[in-house]
């Protein structure tokens, strides 16, 4: 499980923000403030409205092996863009666990993606065992693209890659409102 944000996470996001410049040390800011609540059924997008996206591109496992998006097709997906240093990404990180636990075996899958080192996610994963599908954005390539510009910064996609959903900061995502949408999703 991912840790809960503490204080002692405090001096290793003050570390992380002297490379991530001004856009990291306003999203840590938020660290401060409380996650949102639960999504609410207006923020997710009805069929016919929906957002196709372009996430093509070569993303790496912990082990270096290539993986594109569309090795995922026929799922909704959550893709979650998050850091090792981001203290709001370690909060919903829980979240996003239940999450991914409650729909296991269903077509549902979340990928957490970040352009931190190999090293440096191995490392926090070997710390903090994860069910999520972690990956690396080498050179942050398709955050770039999506104009990611804080972080977490969460997407939602229906089983056609489009966008039904997102979520910039923190989020509890294993509310009943957000298990809900899923579910209608999967029915679809």
């Amino acid at each position: 499980m991912f840790p809960r944000p503490t204080s002692s996470l405090v001096p290793r996001i003050a570390v992380g923000l002297r490379w991530a410049g001004l856009v990291g040390a306003l999203s840590a800011l938020l660290v401060v403030a409380p996650m949102s609540g639960p999504a609410s059924a207006q923020d997710w997008l009805p069929e016919g409205e929906r957002i196709p996206l372009d996430l093509s591109g070569e993303l790496l496992t912990l082990d270096g092996n290539p993986v594109y998006i569309s090795d995922y097709d026929d799922d909704v997906l959550i893709v979650n863009f998050w850091a090792t240093w981001c203290g709001p990404c370690l909060a919903e990180m829980p979240s996003l666990e239940a999450l991914q636990k409650q729909f296991e075996g269903r077509s549902v899958r979340i990928l957490a993606i970040t352009d931190e080192s190999f090293e440096t996610v191995r490392s926090f994963t070997a710390r903090y065992p994860s069910r999520l599908t972690i990956l690396i954005d080498k050179g942050g390539r398709l955050s770039q693209r999506l104009r990611i510009w804080s972080i977490p910064w969460t997407l939602v996609l229906d089983s056609h890659r489009r966008l039904i959903h997102f979520q910039v900061g923190a989020q509890r995502w294993d509310s009943p409102e957000v298990v809900r949408q899923l579910k209608e999703q999967l029915s679809e």
